[in-house]
């Protein structure tokens, strides 16, 4: 064992590679793809296009914006928001936006604070998905949800009360007949 130890072992990683090589490994692998990258030639430089290609520029398309790329941009720019605006990152986080027309998108918020926050961040938003979908200029829309509150006056009456229950749940009515309970 020690004369295994002490023997020099200059020429073992050769074979070691060697073996890898013909072996189906990772190192194997490996080695396949570092000598076929040494047996391809090197690419060559593009050729010159004729002068009549080259005074014709291509007009610039415009981009379309897909709604799995816009969120992907959306939730990228909220993960790399700093911790002292947690606030905006977690909204943004549950907010998905959606495409509307070519280079815009609405979000749609719960309240107009909410509104306020994005409206003030919105440059800044716009700026940083734009970075994300190769340089893409937006426009962002922003919805305030509408919550409809009904506003009941102080009705002391137990038989109204029982009414606009009963309305809001109509299983209380059928709980009242299984029962077969009286109102009083």
């Amino acid at each position: 064992l020690q004369q295994q130890i002490r023997q020099p072992l200059s020429g073992r990683p050769e074979a070691l590679r060697q073996q890898a090589a013909t072996a189906k490994s990772i190192g194997g692998m490996f080695q396949r793809a570092r000598t076929t990258l040494k047996q391809e030639p090197a690419p060559t430089a593009p050729q010159p296009t004729p002068a009549a290609a080259v005074d014709t520029p291509a007009a610039p398309q415009p981009k379309t914006i897909t709604k799995e790329a816009l969120s992907q941009a959306w939730t990228a720019f909220a993960m790399q928001l700093p911790e002292k605006e947690r606030a905006l990152a977690d909204r943004m986080k549950i907010i998905t936006p959606i495409p509307t027309e070519e280079r815009q998108f609405k979000i749609t918020v719960d309240n107009q604070l909410v509104a306020a926050l994005f409206e003030q961040q919105a440059a800044r938003i716009i700026k940083g998905i734009g970075e994300y979908l190769g340089g893409t200029m937006l426009k962002m829309n922003i919805d305030v949800n509408k919550v409809d509150v009904e506003k009941h006056i102080h009705i002391y009456d137990r038989t109204k009360q029982y009414e606009i229950l009963a309305k809001k749940n109509p299983t209380i009515e059928k709980l009242r007949k299984a029962l077969n309970l009286e109102l009083s």
